[in-house]
């Protein structure tokens, strides 16, 4: 039947643990029918990968999980990866916990579903966007930051900063391709 399965690959990756399982279809019925693009069906499971390891960042630390799957022809892609509710990451020193991440892609479009970052000591952004697959990329991006105390700059030692009282709230909305960027918004100050 042309099909080779996958019942389980486990391994050790950036000091976490993978599981992927699945199945490729390479030909149809005979080797003379070769498939110029194989069908997979995919699953993976990623637990506790160091993304300290993987980004070589300082600024970015934590232990990612994930679930995610991928469809289709290999050229024709559909998948969808999504990451447990509270997922905690250390960014620019600051812990964050990531709530409602999930990718999905298609052969046309990469979209980001709305993903709440949040934070002990205050604050939340919200994500959400596309970005087109095809060669001009279009995309559109909505950033929106909640109640950000002023006094508490991630990546700014608080030192550095005068003694700010309030909050900070916007809407970013980015637009045009990755190589010439869009931004339009606004900033409201509190306090």
């Amino acid at each position: 039947d042309g099909v080779a399965h996958v019942q389980s690959l486990k391994g050790e990756i950036f000091g976490g643990k993978i599981d992927v399982s699945g199945k490729a279809q390479i030909y149809k019925q005979s080797l003379e029918r070769m498939l110029a693009s194989p069908i997979i069906d995919i699953k993976a499971l990623g637990q506790r990968i160091d993304l300290g390891s993987i980004l070589k960042s300082p600024q970015v630390l934590g232990r990612l999980s994930f679930e995610g799957w991928a469809k289709g022809p290999v050229n024709q892609l559909n998948g969808k990866l999504t990451l447990p509710p509270d997922t905690q990451l250390e960014l620019m020193g600051q812990v964050w916990r990531v709530r409602g991440f999930e990718v999905l892609v298609n052969p046309k479009e990469l979209l980001l579903r709305s993903t709440d970052i949040t934070r002990d000591r205050g604050g939340r952004i919200s994500l959400e966007g596309r970005l087109g697959l095809d060669a001009a990329q279009q995309m559109q991006w909505t950033v929106r930051v909640f109640d950000f105390p002023l006094n508490d700059i991630p990546g700014v030692p608080p030192e550095s900063l005068p003694p700010l009282k309030g909050t900070l709230s916007a809407t970013f909305v980015i637009t045009g391709n990755p190589a010439a960027p869009q931004l339009a918004g606004q900033v409201e100050l509190k306090g």
